[in-house]
């Protein structure tokens, strides 16, 4: 399993399919944008998170606080659209 960090950080859980691929950079981006760490992981090696977190489809980028969603987004987005999510949920969470 990928080491989460206690704080806040946005995960971006994913598979083999080119969307999953293809929003990393964004997610990625975005996250260093917001200042926070960006995580990445395959679902394919690692399915007990599909469980553990009920995900039903793949891209999705949860915000996580001390390993715990607190708020998500599925599929691709672009940097900006995510950049402004990211900011919206951490406002709402009084960060």
């Amino acid at each position: 399993m990928v080491q989460i960090p206690d704080g806040i950080c946005l995960l971006e859980a994913g598979g083999g399919c080119a969307g999953c691929y293809g929003v990393m950079p964004q997610a990625r981006a975005a996250a260093q944008t917001a200042g926070i760490p960006f995580i990445y992981i395959d679902c394919e090696q690692n399915p007990e998170v599909i469980t553990e977190w009920q995900i039903e489809k793949l891209p999705v980028l949860p915000l996580l606080d001390g390993g715990k969603p607190f708020a998500r987004v599925t599929g691709f987005q672009p940097q900006e659209i995510l950049e402004l999510w990211i900011d919206s949920r951490l406002k709402e969470k009084g960060l």
